[in-house]
């Protein structure tokens, strides 16, 4: 027989635990994540706006500014994107005073999405 390895079913049993306690939040996190897109794209309403700035930030991130009307009252919004995410090239091609296609929910205004950005097919 082979040598044999000790293993204590007490670290096993911490390693385990902590698997669990990262794992569940990441997965709730996830699913809320994707339940929101999804009422987003199922209750949505098209809107247009335009872009207003383009900054580059450090720590490899930029920043994208823009505005869009709805309901009579004006939305500016700021978004974060890191350069490695595939819609940086997408978001570099913009230009201040651009007209920019939105989709909101209705429920609340603030929750966009910018189809500029991804490949979404809603007929605008």
């Amino acid at each position: 027989m082979g040598k044999g390895y000790y293993v204590d079913e007490g670290e096993v049993s911490f390693f385990f635990h902590m698997a669990l306690t990262f794992t569940v939040p990441c997965l709730l996190g996830i699913f809320t994540r994707y339940i929101q897109f999804k009422s987003l794209l199922n209750n949505h309403i098209l809107v247009k706006g335009q872009f207003r700035d383009f900054d580059k930030l450090d720590k490899g991130f930029s920043s994208i500014t823009y505005y869009y009307n709805y309901d009579g009252k004006e939305f500016y919004d700021n978004k974060y994107i890191p350069k490695r995410n595939f819609v940086f090239p997408k978001m570099r091609k913009f230009k201040n005073g651009d007209e920019l296609h939105f989709i909101i929910n209705p429920k609340n205004p603030k929750r966009n999405l910018i189809l500029e950005l991804y490949d979404i097919n809603i007929n605008v």
